[in-house]
Formats: C-alpha cells, structure tokens, sequence
C-alpha cells in the first residue's frame, strides 16, 4: 500500500474542511413540523391577496408582518403619503400609509417614530434605531424581499425586527 505526503498547507486544508463538515446540523424551524409545509405554504399563498382584510392581521402573529401598505412598491400610498413602519406589535413590523413628513435624505440622522410613522424619512424609508429601543436612528430604506433593493441585500439588524436594504459585502 502507498502513502501520498500531502504538502502542510493541503493537509491543513483537508483537516479543516473535514473539521467544518462536522460541526454543520440541521436547523429546526416552525414550519418543519409535521411535514406538511407544502399545505400550508399554499394556505399562505392564497391569504396574501387579501391584504388588508381581517386575515392578514391574525397571520401577523405567527410572525409575518402586517401589509397595509407595501414599502417595496414604487407607489404604495395614496398621494402625499408614505409607506411606513408605524408599530412592531409583539416583535412584528406593522406598514402602513402615514402622511409623507420627509424632509430628510436616506442616510440622515432621525429621532424614530414608532407610534406614528412621522420620523421626516423620505418615502420608502424609516427611521431605524441604532440600538433596540434607541432615541436616535438614521433613515434608511425599508424592504420585504431581496427583489425590492437594488444593490443590496434585505435583512434584519441585530436587534431590530424591521427589515432594510443592507449593503452587499
């Protein structure tokens, strides 16, 4: 039988990859209970369309968001309004139409709003904490999915349960 000597830094490499493929495990999520995703993903689906309606608010606690208002949309809102955060309810962001205070730009300096939406964040964006429960923020620019930032990518701040666009690193 022959024995190949792999160079130090292979063998550093392999030991390390074997290493890494060890420590991965399954995560468990609510969904994967019972094996009938499929069933209810079709259920979600067809309660989506029905924004607005008394279905959407009872889907907001199992903790999907409350749509009034879409912020993803170009023109979610009647004219001089804005779509907004105006509530996280048990830790689930609520949107809806709020008059359109904005007399800031995206990025800016901002004191949130979380009652009323009124933060002077341009439409689209919101005032966002920079810590949970924080007296200052920036505007920065809310989303739902991948799809509704251009270059950037849709997520959650440590701590925070209001998505935004996040830069691409």
């Amino acid at each position: 039988m022959t024995f190949v000597r792999l160079p130090p830094f292979l063998a550093l490499s392999f030991t390390l990859s074997l290493a890494s493929l060890s420590a991965c495990q399954q995560a468990e999520f609510e969904d994967d209970e019972g094996g009938n995703g499929g069933s209810d993903e079709q259920g979600d689906q067809g309660d989506q369309g029905d924004q607005g309606d008394q279905g959407s608010s009872s889907e907001s606690s199992g903790g999907e968001p409350t749509l009034n208002c879409d912020p993803g949309d170009e023109m979610p809102c009647p004219e001089d309004q804005k779509c907004t955060v105006v509530s996280t309810q048990g830790g689930v962001p609520v949107y809806d139409c709020v008059t359109d205070d904005g007399s800031k730009l995206p990025f800016d300096p901002c004191t949130p709003a979380p009652g009323s939406g009124q933060d002077e964040c341009p439409a689209g964006t919101a005032c966002i904490p920079s810590e949970p429960d924080g007296e200052s923020g920036l505007c920065l620019e809310l989303c739902l999915a991948d799809d509704d930032c251009e270059t950037s990518l849709c997520t959650e701040m440590p701590g925070q349960v209001v998505p935004i666009c996040a830069p691409r690193y």
